[in-house]
């Protein structure tokens, strides 16, 4: 890209930035005049004319929680409260503080489970009476994972993931920064287990061995001593906030660098057992198609219903945990988890087992509920019933004695998200009312790039009904882009990189041309790349094991520089794409 088209490029960003508020209430306020004959759409226009953005967020909360008689109302409804409750509102405009919510919310969670802790104790002395629950779940727990833990999968998968650890956090999280870091963060019951680990790995198992003489010295207590110098003890992850809704914030964890690394291993491993009895953590489509089934609503007690959970990682008790897990997995999964969390500058003991942002946190709550499903009699995981982190769908017949039996383990069910009865269900990205897709757009983005209006002109026509709601938004969005830079094109590509065609506009655009001589359309797109971590010295400690480790992980083998960048920091550029086949039969004349 040249450097004049490069500087046009930046002044238009900056003007997108400073006018995005302003686009977006032109977009709403052309939605509200196209929907006025709902009443609720009404409501909301009077609000955004007056300008009291804090009262149409209070009442698109209530529109999500409300059901409808028809799935076009539903879809109506439930499209406006997401473009207005999960737009990124200035706390200041809309008069909230989501992160004082989000602490709120998880100081009661800790105390929930404080008392959930107390009531299993009582089990070690007395016979609980849901004994014959609990031993069902504890039944199936051991036939999905076993025993004890096999020590050699686990290490073997154990690894680094790209976000934020205790002494490695910001925008450089990458590989290479984890490894080179002057002190690796763990608790003090992980060092074994992660030095275990990192010595399974040929590559990882190098940065711990002293080289003599161009070779690598393979001595085990030597490099127990390396690793024992380059670490430093914590008992506690950091509790911070990502965006969830503009009310209310998401607590997450920061883990410790070594436990994270273990936790992996962890992870990966229970989803591995988890698949052998029919639940795929890598794969939505199950949840989402007995969701869809579940909609129709005319099977009697084996119509499939959701089940949604409030705060249920933050609701998995220390209790709950050693009550039902085998005792050498419980040993493990304690010894990796942070026993403590940091929040204000503090530091305070946990009630709860582990919370989001731990490796392991989310099979584990899958494996705790599909054993409740199974112990109510739910029948056979990914047939009978399935469970996708909270998401939990099963027959009809089973949905009081499971709901019974959640609460029972200190879970609270979701009201506004379990749907029991009625033609509406909800799972996994999923929203079905009678058969209907009726899931809204989720607007949780600023219009104040480039890449994000070419996002909303794309994914705004996911389907018939979203397409037909948006309609009019489309001519508000491109006259907020000069003409030369409508990258339109006749292929459906990255949504922030260009236009997909509506019909033939890639036709008279100046920057999207045919080449008959190679029968290929060549448009002009915006290229995204990540930002190379040049700011880090690479006189990184066996730098060429580091290398080999990340290339075996997954980082590009054209330029480490590449593969060793910025978490979400990118340069964006003008740039030409060719494409073979197209979505639209038009061809310009010769």
């Amino acid at each position: 890209m040249k450097p004049k088209e490069g500087r046009k490029l930046h002044q238009l960003q900056q003007r997108l930035r400073s006018d995005s508020f302003v686009l977006y209430k032109r977009v709403m306020t052309e939605l509200f005049r196209h929907h006025e004959d709902h009443d609720f759409v009404h409501r909301l226009s009077t609000y955004f004319r007056s300008s009291r953005y804090d009262k149409a967020l209070e009442f698109a909360e209530l529109l999500s929680e409300q059901t409808y008689s028809d799935a076009t109302t539903h879809f109506v409804a439930a499209q406006f409260a997401q473009l207005i409750r999960k737009y990124p509102w200035d706390p200041k405009v809309v008069k909230t503080d989501p992160e004082a919510k989000a602490i709120r919310k998880f100081l009661s969670s800790e105390h929930k489970c404080t008392w959930l802790n107390r009531k299993f104790s009582l089990y070690d002395n007395f016979r609980s009476p849901h004994e014959e629950l609990l031993s069902r779940m504890r039944n199936f727990i051991r036939y999905v994972i076993g025993e004890e833990p096999p020590m050699d999968m686990i290490y073997s998968n154990c690894a680094f993931g790209a976000g934020a650890s205790l002494g490695v956090h910001g925008d450089a999280t990458n590989l290479l920064r984890k490894l080179s870091v002057g002190k690796f963060s763990v608790t003090p019951g992980a060092f074994t287990h992660s030095l275990v680990a990192m010595w399974h790995n040929p590559h990882l198992r190098d940065i711990l061995s002293e080289e003599r003489n161009g070779f690598t010295c393979l001595d085990f207590e030597d490099a127990t001593k390396r690793l024992q110098n380059r670490v430093t003890y914590v008992n506690h992850n950091k509790i911070s906030f990502v965006p969830k809704t503009a009310i209310t914030h998401r607590a997450i964890a920061v883990e410790p660098l070594l436990n994270g690394f273990l936790q992996k291993g962890i992870d990966t491993t229970l989803r591995l057992f988890l698949k052998r009895v029919g639940i795929d953590l890598g794969n939505q489509s199950v949840n989402q198609h007995l969701a869809r089934s579940g909609s129709f609503d005319d099977c009697g007690d084996s119509t499939f219903v959701t089940i949604d959970l409030s705060s249920a990682s933050d609701s998995i008790s220390i209790g709950l945990v050693k009550s039902l897990i085998p005792p050498g997995w419980y040993d493990l999964l304690y010894a990796t988890r942070s026993p403590s969390y940091l929040l204000d500058g503090k530091v305070y003991p946990y009630s709860k087992f582990c919370s989001m942002g731990n490796g392991f946190c989310f099979p584990l709550e899958t494996l705790i509920f599909a054993a409740c499903c199974y112990a109510v009699g739910a029948g056979k995981a990914g047939t009978d019933f399935s469970v996708y982190g909270d998401d939990i769908i099963l027959q009809r017949a089973y949905a009081d004695d499971a709901l019974k039996l959640l609460r029972v383990l200190g879970f609270s069910p979701n009201a506004n998200k379990t749907f029991i009865t009625g033609p509406f269900r909800e799972s996994c990205g999923a929203d079905w009312f009678g058969g209907i897709d009726v899931r809204p757009y989720i607007l949780d983005y600023s219009l104040d790039s480039l890449e994000n209006l070419f996002k909303w002109l794309n994914l705004t026509r996911r389907n018939e009904l979203t397409t037909l709601f948006f309609a009019g938004t489309e001519d508000i969005i491109l006259s907020s882009i000069p003409e030369s830079y409508q990258f339109w094109r006749p292929v459906k590509g990255n949504p922030d990189s260009g236009i997909d065609t509506f019909g033939s506009e890639h036709l008279t655009s100046r920057n999207c041309f045919f080449e008959r001589r190679s029968m290929t359309w060549i448009c002009k797109v915006l290229l995204t790349k990540p930002k190379p971590d040049k700011g880090f010295g690479l006189q990184t400690y066996r730098r060429n094991s580091v290398d080999m480790y990340a290339l075996l992980s997954g980082v590009s083998s054209r330029h480490y520089e590449v593969g060793y960048s910025f978490r979400r920091k990118t340069k964006t550029t003008v740039s030409l794409a060719r494409y073979g086949e197209a979505i639209s039969n038009w061809l310009p004349y010769s």
